[in-house]
């Protein structure tokens, strides 16, 4: 049999993709998780960014929830998927993930980008 790279999608954001990855012993996969990125609090390219974030931490070997505290995306992560956060994170994951929300709210240098920005607002120009 020839080898073939996994495609993973359905569901799949940066808070689901380290335990993925320990599963299947090895990142080499086609992630298109489209929720994932366009489901992330701040935008579209945020959400890429903490699901490359999410590999480089499951490659280092690194507890998501410290290297939440110095990777913006990836902590915002915790924010936009709170139900993922509290099912796959349960061990003190509520002072773990107010931290972490507390630290988003530190690391913000600017504020979150909305698609609502963009869309043509009633009675504005």
């Amino acid at each position: 049999m020839k080898p073939t790279t996994p495609i993973i999608s359905g569901g799949m954001n940066a808070l689901r993709l380290p335990g993925f990855f320990e599963n299947l012993g090895h990142g080499n996969v086609i992630n298109t998780s489209g929720g994932g990125s366009y489901g992330h609090i701040d935008s579209p390219a945020a959400g890429a960014i903490s699901l490359r974030q999410s590999y480089e931490c499951w490659k280092s070997g690194a507890d998501p929830i410290e290297y939440a505290k110095e990777h913006k995306e990836f902590a915002r992560a915790f924010e936009s998927f709170p139900g993922d956060a509290d099912k796959i994170f349960p061990a003190g994951v509520k002072a773990g993930r107010a931290q972490v929300i507390r630290l988003c709210t530190e690391l913000q240098e600017t504020p979150p980008v909305r698609w609502g920005r963009f869309l043509p607002h009633k009675g504005k120009p």
